[in-house]
Parts: structure tokens; sequence; C-alpha cells
């Protein structure tokens, strides 16, 4: 069914809610983008660190996830869940990145890492 047989057969209560639904699907695209062009690279968060073991640097920089097989492009992508599901990941790197993040401002004001699993931040 096309869009104007559609609305045609809408009444108007049904078009002012359709209308303000899109709307809305627009503004959180809209800020989706905004977020995507204000994340910072890693490449770039890895050169301003001090202190990162080489380790870490190269399973951040070239190690793939097992999901989707690309590796994390910017710090805010970075996940407790996904990070654990990286090949070669141990408790020593676990605690050393969750060190690293909580004294960077760039994940929250709290310090705590965003978490795509749970929809909450995490420690």
């Amino acid at each position: 069914m096309d869009l104007k047989k559609l609305i045609q057969c809408l009444d108007d209560s049904e078009v002012i809610e359709l209308h303000d639904h899109l709307v809305d699907v627009i503004e959180m695209y809209r800020d989706r983008e905004l977020l995507r062009t204000q994340k910072k690279p890693i490449k770039e968060w890895l050169q301003a660190k001090q202190g990162v073991s080489l380790r870490l640097q190269n399973i951040l920089l070239k190690n793939t996830r097992y999901t989707s097989r690309v590796p994390f492009d910017y710090l805010e992508d970075i996940t407790l869940y996904d990070f654990k599901r990286v090949r070669g990941v141990g408790k020593t790197l676990m605690m050393e990145l969750s060190n690293i993040l909580r004294k960077d401002t760039t994940i929250s004001r709290t310090g705590k890492i965003w978490d795509d699993r749970s929809g909450r931040f995490r420690n």
C-alpha cells in the first residue's frame, strides 16, 4: 500500500498521531547523527593517553568484535559487554580499560561506561 492511500484511509486524529510519530523519528535520527559527529576516535584518544599497555592498544585498534567483525572506531562505542567478547581479553585488560575510562571524563560525568545491552551506565 502506498503512503497516499494509507493516509486517505485514516481519520484526522490518526493522521495527526502518525505525523507526530514521524516527527519524533526524524528528531531521533538527527540526534543520533549529532552524537556520531561528536564522538572521539580511538586512535586520537590513545595517542593522547599515557600509560596504556601495548596489548590493550592492539586490541582496541586491531582486534574485531565477535558480533560484527568490525574494530572499535570511537571511544563512546566501547561497552563492557562488547569488550568482554573480544578475542584475547581477560580480567587484567578489563580492569585496565575500566580504570582508564573511569579517569577519562569523555565517557560520562560520573565516570561510568554506557552498556548497550542493559541500557544503563555501569561501573
